[in-house]
């Protein structure tokens, strides 16, 4: 919710005017079914003698371009490999709004920073990836790109390579 005061242009079909000085608005989003609906903003206006009340509907309709969910960072042991159903992160909508499926999208690697601890490539799908040798660990950022030929959006990935194979070392720089 939030309110105004002073002089505040609006204009409608072309034509400007200035508001009165005292003016509120709320705005509450309300929900069906957890999903959000239309939702008026109840605006009320004040110029000192008589008030006047109206609504303002909106109607916020997805523009199409995919969207990705959260994808937590991956985690992966030295001298083995991973993978990540990309399809299961990500929707789409046509640009009405309405839903599409998610198997018209298509994925690409962009970039792997840095590249010299694991290899990494999108089977359709899925994203692989596999460390290069026993003895590497690390973090790695992975960028993906989901298109629907349209419209695309990039997710960055991250994953972490834990030092498993690594054998405990003595350090002896300070006893000589």
């Amino acid at each position: 919710a939030g309110s105004g005061s002073g002089d505040r242009g609006l204009q409608l079909g072309g034509m400007s005017r200035v508001l009165p000085a005292s003016g509120t608005y709320t705005d509450e989003i309300q929900y069906i079914d957890t999903e959000p609906t239309t939702t008026p903003v109840e605006i009320e206006v004040f110029d000192g003698t008589d008030t006047s009340y109206n609504s303002l509907i909106f109607n916020v309709i997805e523009n199409g371009q995919p969207r990705w969910e959260t994808i937590n960072r991956q985690y992966v042991e030295e001298g083995s490999n991973g993978f990540i159903e990309l399809e299961n992160h990500v929707t789409d909508t046509f640009d009405d709004g309405s839903p599409a499926p998610t198997s018209l999208l298509m994925f690409e690697l962009m970039e792997i920073t840095p590249n010299d601890i694991f290899t990494a490539s999108i089977d359709e799908t899925t994203l692989l990836f596999e460390t290069v040798d026993d003895d590497v660990n690390g973090m790695v950022t992975l960028t993906v790109r989901c298109s629907d030929g349209v419209q695309y959006s990039d997710q960055e990935i991250s994953v972490e390579v834990s030092p498993v194979n690594d054998a405990p070392r003595i350090d002896f720089s300070g006893l000589e």
